[in-house]
């Protein structure tokens, strides 16, 4: 559940680096005359112990015609004893959250299914065809994260129990048509008048005052108040998709040979909200794609497509976590393409060769996404990092 030091059984002090040679710690005179102290930073435990897995796997193999083989398997995994910092026990310990000891105490469940099949066709000696494919769901639910409420208040008052690991958060937008309280289902502060009757009606505390132009979040804790108690999930987990699949078709046609790979994702979710997707970055320079479908008030009245909030020089409440940044990171990759042809043998051994076949190869040569931006991949950690490229190849290979 979270990140692990390697040294979480031993405890830890910081301030001085001075120490006895009974590892008791002091502090000089001349150090205390300097107000400096040493304070313990961690407590350790050295009762840790490794996870606990407790799973079951149920399989079948099919083969039928003798040239189409089914694998199926059906999994359940409950984890225990996963470690993590108790979040439960009150500041009044004297300790802070920081300082407490892991423990084995978190629980996080999984189950889901794997299919796999492959078929292959001789057509004759000279003509094979052969197609094999995978698909995979898996879905793990957090069972226990000993986490503190937010209380009922909140619309949702946990935001790690009962939920997928990396679960997804933030604002919703609200694009209902509600005259009464300037909604008019865009999802946008049209108008200062729109603007003005919703906040007549319902408070705005997020970290910045709404403008005309932003974006509309929803109130769904329903306390006309419009703040982080109105945070819900967005689609998925960010960790891990839950659905992920591929195909392979491949084949021999004489001296031809083929194969076409795809692969893809599903129900996979990304927050791509960041100082580069936001317009601010670099010095006011815009670099995402998606800002040219901007909010302005010429677009508005002339009826233009508008999907993005209105550009802001220092940032604003469209900014926040929400489902506008929050994107479906779902895919399908035309993974790659590979043509080659092989030489007869009657040519390549007068030639004193036993193989000769010459290739042409390219790599993730399309990929359909549901993002509404062209400037990252969906495979992509960060902007910082290096961007998934297209290549082409193409070879000879020769075996003497």
């Amino acid at each position: 559940l979270n990140n692990i030091s390697q040294f979480s059984f031993v405890p830890g002090l910081n301030g001085a680096d001075y120490l006895n040679w009974q590892g008791l710690a002091y502090i000089p005179p001349t150090m205390a005359s300097n107000g400096q102290v040493i304070r313990e930073i961690l407590l350790g435990n050295d009762r840790l112990q490794w996870e606990t897995a407790w799973k079951q796997n149920y399989g079948v193999d099919i083969t039928a015609f003798r040239n189409l083989d089914i694998s199926f398997d059906y999994f359940i995994e409950h984890r225990s004893d996963i470690l993590m910092r108790r979040n439960t026990i009150p500041y009044l310990s004297g300790l802070s959250s920081s300082q407490l000891p892991r423990t084995n105490f978190g629980k996080v469940d999984n189950r889901g299914f794997e299919v796999q099949a492959s078929y292959t066709y001789a057509v004759s000696k000279d003509v094979r065809l052969s197609l094999t494919g995978n698909f995979s769901y898996a879905k793990n639910k957090v069972k226990e994260a000993d986490e503190v409420t937010l209380g009922d208040q909140y619309a949702y008052p946990l935001r790690t129990t009962g939920f997928s690991l990396g679960q997804c958060w933030g604002y919703h937008i609200d694009r209902t048509v509600d005259p009464e309280t300037g909604r008019d289902g865009s999802g946008f502060f049209n108008t200062q008048e729109q603007l003005d009757l919703f906040l007549s009606k319902t408070k705005y505390n997020v970290a910045y005052a709404p403008r005309v132009g932003d974006f509309i979040y929803k109130d769904l804790s329903g306390d006309g108040v419009i703040d982080t108690k109105d945070i819900a999930p967005i689609g998925y987990s960010s960790m891990l998709p839950r659905i992920t699949y591929g195909a392979t078709l491949s084949g021999q046609v004489y001296g031809f040979d083929f194969s076409v790979m795809i692969q893809g994702v599903g129900q996979y979710t990304r927050n791509f909200g960041s100082i580069i997707m936001y317009e601010w970055y670099g010095n006011n320079h815009y670099y995402a794609d998606f800002c040219d479908n901007r909010w302005t008030q010429e677009k508005y009245e002339s009826g233009q497509k508008i999907t993005h909030p209105a550009l802001s020089y220092q940032g604003g409440s469209s900014h926040q976590p929400n489902d506008y940044y929050t994107m479906d990171a779902s895919y399908i990759r035309l993974k790659n393409i590979q043509l080659g042809y092989t030489i007869p043998s009657k040519i390549t051994k007068k030639l004193g060769m036993n193989n000769v076949r010459v290739f042409v190869s390219a790599d993730n040569v399309h990929t359909w996404t549901n993002l509404h931006t062209k400037i990252i991949d969906p495979e992509q950690n960060s902007f910082a990092s290096y961007p998934l490229m297209k290549t082409y190849t193409a070879g000879l290979t020769v075996d003497l």
